[in-house]
């Protein structure tokens, strides 16, 4: 019984074999070396960010205490003096009076203004 005969690599081809095997795996290893740089780097901005959001967090609560502070301040000086008290009357802290006009704040759209560049294009058409 003959066997088929099997075609003996050559020299040549198994080099090229070797160098393809060899340059893929660089190129992986350079692809997963990309990905590990880029996860730490990922990791370190979040750590940043997770530090920015810890002191925000913490400007947050100082703000709300003293805000707290600042009503119990308002109520206890409403609180002794409750015969100058008008419900139309609001109380500045700032300048610690008491107004006698009520305020009213709104927002409102900016008032479009015509620039002298539109002016002159208005003049060209």
């Amino acid at each position: 019984m003959s066997h088929p005969s099997k075609t003996a690599p050559t020299p040549h081809s198994t080099s090229d074999s070797k160098s393809m095997h060899t340059i893929n795996n660089v190129a992986n290893f350079l692809q997963d070396q990309l990905l590990s740089n880029e996860i730490k780097e990922l990791n370190q901005r979040g750590a940043i960010i997770h530090q920015e959001n810890i002191e925000l967090y913490k400007q947050i609560s100082a703000v709300q205490q003293q805000n707290s502070e600042l009503q119990k301040k308002v109520s206890e000086a409403e609180d002794v003096n409750p015969t100058e008290q008008h419900s139309h009357m609001s109380y500045n802290v700032k300048n610690s009076v008491y107004l006698t006009t009520p305020i009213s704040l709104e927002l409102s759209q900016p008032k479009q203004q015509i620039n002298e560049t539109s002016a002159r294009n208005m003049k060209l058409w």
